[in-house]
């Protein structure tokens, strides 16, 4: 539904009876009424959409909104696999990928909106998207099938266990082609291996981990030392990567200014884009566009361009430095406040300035930077003069969207491909070793020299994890058995 004046509003009720369910949904409507009478909003029902989830094939009466009634969304939403006799197992295995994929991102997409349910409601929820409709397969695909609905199984039933125990399950957030526990496991130690060696030194965690790193290789290795043994690359450069800070925020900071454009489309933002550079540029406001670019053979290069005066200026970041493009949209940011920090000192302090960048995660950092992030020192850097800069002047951040023909951003981007390909440093140096970079790196030595079988049998592990899945459900006590049909 949408309330006129403050914004849209979701409600999702989930019931197992239909009649039940719309009784549940009227009655929040009502509520949402009453608030908007109370203050000053009015309901909009050109932009309310109704839609249904179910497993069955019926047709749904209108929900009644006061006086008003609403219909529901033609297409109806169906949930679960679906399986049918009539076609052949690469067609089987396709439409079930397919729908998993599908199932998934539906139930990802009201894991937010489940916080507002009761317990019950929720569970019922997730047992509803999680339960199949038919399933059949032949004793020739008998075992290949088995095989893919373990995998499966075990995904989901841990995705609704975390679910209904509110808890978040870290390896769940990988949406691509589904892995085994002992990868993900693998994996998810690897990544962790690498945030507690670029920690703070004081970390207990740290420490233990420094002294399970022998100099020497034991006759019988654990898990973390067969992992690192494999990744040279940390032990080289361990002492000149980043370091991650405890807390690079106080709990009292805030965001020093919204990132606008942010909920808009590529199209719309095109649109109006012309017409917000226009307006910043005619109030005074310094207008700044920025753009990094990474070349795999030359290097990074980060660009900034004041549109008022027209004066641009550019930097190069050395190939064997570790950066990803990330740390150069962070630094074309950076040249941006260089060319703030050249006009104060001339002219004195500006009525505004606005920062136009395609890359809305280094505005994000730039405003408030992010705990345990790669390039915590330039959003550090970057947070920490736009917020001096902020109490003198007002502070206004763009998303610009890259590569949908605008004239600034396209020529930020071009100076910044010049800049890696001329290799000419000037302006900004990166002495430190990207996390991020070395994660990625990392992560391509241990997928070419991956763990041996005999090696991958001290995880102790069972595929499929059947005895994983019995032990949670009795931790949940019967709800992970809801969906054991999966």
């Amino acid at each position: 539904m949408s309330l006129a004046y403050v914004g849209n509003v979701t409600h999702l009720q989930a019931a197992s009876a239909l009649g039940e369910g719309l009784k549940e949904l009227s009655k929040a409507l009502r509520h949402s009424q009453d608030w908007g009478l109370r203050h000053s909003t009015i309901f909009d029902k050109t932009k309310t959409t109704l839609i249904l989830f179910t497993r069955r094939r019926i047709t749904p009466p209108p929900a009644h909104f006061g006086d008003q009634s609403l219909t529901f969304n033609k297409k109806v939403k169906w949930l679960g696999i679906t399986l049918t006799p009539n076609l052949t197992f690469g067609k089987h295995l396709k439409n079930l990928k397919q729908h998993f994929q599908t199932t998934i991102a539906q139930l990802n997409r009201i894991i937010k909106p489940t916080y507002g349910l009761h317990q019950k409601e929720a569970r019922l929820l997730v047992s509803t998207i999680l339960t199949t409709r038919i399933l059949r397969y032949t004793n020739k695909n008998a075992n290949t099938v088995a095989k893919l609905l373990n995998t499966w199984h075990h995904k989901a039933t841990r995705l609704s266990t975390g679910m209904m125990r509110q808890t978040p399950i870290a390896f769940l957030k990988h949406y691509g082609n589904v892995l085994d526990f002992t990868k993900q496991h693998t994996k998810l130690t690897h990544n962790y291996i690498h945030t507690k060696l670029t920690g703070p030194a004081d970390d207990p965690a740290t420490e233990m981990i420094q002294q399970e790193l022998p100099s020497t290789l034991p006759s019988h290795p654990s898990l973390l030392i067969l992992i690192i043994r494999k990744d040279d690359l940390l032990k080289s450069h361990q002492t000149k990567c980043e370091k991650f800070l405890t807390f690079p925020n106080p709990p009292w900071a805030r965001t020093i200014a919204p990132i606008i454009n942010t909920f808009l489309t590529k199209e719309l933002a095109k649109q109006v884009l012309p017409t917000q550079v226009k307006e910043e540029i005619q109030k005074g406001t310094l207008t700044f566009f920025s753009d990094g670019s990474l070349l795999a053979r030359q290097g990074g290069g980060a660009a900034a361009k004041l549109v008022n005066t027209r004066k641009e200026i550019t930097t190069y970041v050395r190939r064997d430095t570790f950066i990803t493009n990330f740390e150069t949209e962070l630094m074309a940011l950076l040249l941006c406040q260089v060319l703030l920090q050249e006009h104060i000192n001339t002219h004195g302090y500006p009525t505004g300035a606005a920062f136009f960048s395609d890359n809305q995660m280094a505005l994000a950092c730039a405003a408030l930077p992010k705990k345990k992030s790669a390039a915590q020192k330039l959003q550090l850097q970057l947070h920490t003069k736009l917020q001096h800069w902020a109490q003198k002047f007002p502070i206004r951040l763009y998303w610009c969207p890259g590569h949908v023909g605008i004239p600034e951003n396209k020529r930020v981007d071009k100076l910044a491909k010049l800049a890696a390909e001329s290799q000419i440093t000037s302006h900004l140096t990166i002495n430190t070793i990207s996390i991020s970079k070395l994660q990625q790196t990392s992560k391509n030595i241990l997928k070419n020299n991956p763990l041996t079988c005999k090696e991958m049998l001290r995880l102790n592990f069972k595929t499929p994890p059947k005895l994983i899945n019995k032990a949670l459900d009795l931790l949940e006590k019967g709800p992970a058995a809801t969906i054991h049909q999966l």
